[in-house]
């Protein structure tokens, strides 16, 4: 009996065991081999692989690898600073300030995050004489830079293009964009507003704020991503009688209204930004005609004739805001000059890092009776000041010149007001961010005096001159 039972189990394991095998002989045959998934083809099951963690001043990486078709990918991780940020891609090889290269861009603030393709060039005259360079920022639709990416940043207008400041001689990075806003404010006060600066979004001036840039992952400081000195920015350029000049060099009697131009200072002295036509000729031959009246013409003949050629209330809010915020570099320089219909000129101020007694070149500080006007208090002059267009403004416009001032000083340029802005704008950016510039770029210029204390000192002290050099005039 036993051997029976035991003969039935071993039939039946001996079938069971056929059975198992014959249905795993019949998947095997037919089970195909596997596929391998194509990464064009494939809907993609990232996993994370390797991160590196971002810090203050680095981005960090995240590395990710597809478990379908062994695809990988980087993302970047950004920065955990508190200012808006923008990186940049790519080779600066080739970079010049005429020659500009293509880039992929990506920009971050608390508002918005894009992606666009760029280019950078270098920007600026005497800047580029520093190693912390301005670049002219544009943003493109297409890799090849055909179709123009116009983007809205800080509530601005939307632009494709924009530029960022180094800023590299003013270490407080404010002096700029914080003067540009009160000159803002002082044309915006204007009774006499021509109605084609009234329109537009600053009035005429630029604006900015504080932006960590890199490249290539590299961290290269704190600019100014500022709107640029653009034919968007002034509207101008595609209407018969419209063109921009701006002053780049004193280096000429033309800067200072002294002479006629000559074809070396059209080359070298004013740039021609923007020009209605292909024929350039008039916009030249226009300004001869100011500079020529300014020339032969004083007192009463002056001022019968000069409201034909120059917007006089433009020219006393120009002197008196270059005056208050002690601008050593706009008076034969870097002042822009502006038509609508190719006879009368709207100055403009432009470039105002100098603002609060800054040189040029961010050597040094001036005192507060530096240029007060042209002279200081023990007399000593400046060329650099010496503008026979100022002087004729000066002498022959003195009562209009207290009234407005006055005016002003009660809005505008009213001390409180205007230290507050460059306090706001200052203190927007931490104190660990100006340590880690000089740890970047090293002994820049008067790092350890160029603060608010001293722009807030300038101006009271400033001002109180100026109320009484207005008051007698």
């Amino acid at each position: 009996m036993k051997n029976k039972k035991a003969r039935n189990i071993l039939i039946v394991s001996i079938t069971l065991a056929v059975l198992v095998g014959a249905t795993v002989a019949l998947i095997l045959a037919t089970r195909k081999p596997p596929v391998k998934v194509e990464p064009s083809q494939c809907n993609h099951h990232f996993e994370e692989t390797e991160s590196v963690a971002a810090s203050e001043f680095a981005p960090g990486t995240m590395k990710y690898k597809c478990s379908q078709c062994g695809e990988e990918k980087t993302e970047r991780l950004y920065a955990t600073g508190e200012l808006p940020q923008i990186y940049f891609d790519g080779t600066l090889e080739g970079i010049g300030k005429d020659s500009a290269v293509p880039m992929k861009a990506e920009y971050i603030d608390s508002n918005q995050t894009f992606t666009s393709f760029a280019t950078i060039k270098y920007q600026g005259h005497t800047a580029m004489n520093y190693d912390k360079k301005n670049f002219t920022l544009k943003f493109f639709e297409d890799e090849n830079g055909k179709d123009k990416n116009k983007v809205g940043l800080h509530g601005w207008e939307k632009s494709s293009k924009y530029c960022l400041k180094a800023n590299y001689i003013d270490f407080s990075q404010s002096r700029n964009v914080v003067s540009n806003n009160i000159w803002s404010e002082v044309v915006s006060s204007r009774k006499n507003l021509d109605s084609n600066i009234a329109d537009l979004q600053f009035k005429g001036a630029i604006d900015g704020y504080p932006i960590m840039v890199f490249i290539n992952n590299e961290y290269h400081g704190v600019y100014t991503m500022n709107i640029p000195k653009d034919d968007d920015t002034y509207n101008i350029g595609d209407d018969e009688g419209e063109a921009l000049f701006v002053i780049n060099s004193p280096s000429s009697d033309s800067a200072h209204f002294k002479s006629k131009l000559t074809e070396e200072d059209k080359k070298t002295i004013y740039d021609l930004e923007y020009c209605y036509g292909d024929d350039d000729t008039w916009a030249y031959d226009s300004l001869d005609n100011l500079i020529d009246f300014v020339i032969k013409n004083d007192g009463e003949n002056f001022k019968k004739g000069i409201g034909n050629y120059l917007d006089v209330d433009a020219a006393i809010d120009y002197l008196i805001t270059t005056y208050y915020l002690g601008l050593t570099d706009n008076f034969a320089k870097n002042v822009l000059l502006i038509t609508y219909n190719g006879e009368k000129w709207i100055p403009s101020l432009y470039d105002l890092d100098t603002a609060c007694g800054l040189a040029f070149d961010g050597s040094k500080l001036y005192g507060t009776d530096y240029l007060l006007p042209k002279k200081t208090a023990d007399g000593t002059f400046d060329s650099s000041s010496d503008s026979l267009l100022w002087d004729r403004i000066l002498n022959n416009y003195s009562a209009e010149i207290k009234s407005r001032y006055q005016e002003l000083r009660k809005s505008a340029l009213d001390n409180e007001k205007t230290i507050s802005k460059f306090e706001t704008f200052i203190s927007g950016i931490p104190s660990e961010y100006y340590d880690k510039d000089l740890e970047i770029w090293g002994d820049i210029p008067l790092h350890d005096k160029n603060n608010f204390k001293q722009i807030k000192s300038y101006l009271s002290e400033r001002s109180s001159l100026l109320d009484k050099f207005f008051d007698n005039l």
